[in-house]
């Protein structure tokens, strides 16, 4: 049997939808069950967080330690704030462009104390995938676990707990030349 294929530009809060009209008619008249009643378009999307938490744990693909990543909800303007071990306002950072420093084989994050996460992504990816502006990503340990190599697993665990929109449109970044 030939498989459907997915168009990369139908993706929409982590969940690809096929180039049939009735997934399209779905997502439109708000049927999808990730998609809240009376949410905006993609256009001016809101910001979102999960709708309940969630912990993923297993072995980091580079230091070979076993890590456990709990993640919880956040209020709008929040992020995605990453902290090692328990969240403190000093040692708490968000996953931003700025945050990254240069790393083999992996995309590593430096944390406001200094510390560095690394592996972050699949993990990332996944958050945007699913349109995730807000949550809180307590990582114990130094590595974000590879899993089964994917982002499935994040994604399942996304849509698991559900996506909770928020009162206040995303903040979009406009790239305007060349990086």
């Amino acid at each position: 049997m030939p498989s459907e294929h997915i168009d990369a530009g139908k993706v929409a809060f982590g969940i690809h939808f096929a180039r049939s009209a009735a997934n399209k008619r779905k997502y439109e008249d708000d049927t999808h069950p990730l998609r809240a009643k009376g949410t905006p378009d993609l256009n001016r999307k809101m910001q979102a967080t999960i709708g309940r938490p969630f912990e993923l744990s297993g072995v980091g693909l580079h230091t070979g330690k076993f890590s456990r990543v709990t993640v919880s909800p956040a209020g709008v303007d929040q992020g995605l704030v990453c902290s090692i071990g328990k969240r403190t306002s000093s040692e708490a950072a968000r996953a931003t462009w700025d945050r990254r420093v240069p790393s083999m084989m992996s995309t590593t994050l430096r944390l406001a104390d200094g510390q560095r996460l690394r592996t972050v992504e699949h993990m990332l990816a996944s958050f945007a995938a699913f349109g995730v502006d807000n949550a809180f990503i307590e990582v114990d340990g130094n590595e974000i676990p590879i899993l089964d190599g994917s982002a499935a697993q994040w994604c399942a665990a996304l849509e698991s707990a559900g996506i909770v929109f928020q009162d206040r449109p995303s903040r979009i970044i406009e790239v305007r030349r060349p990086v």
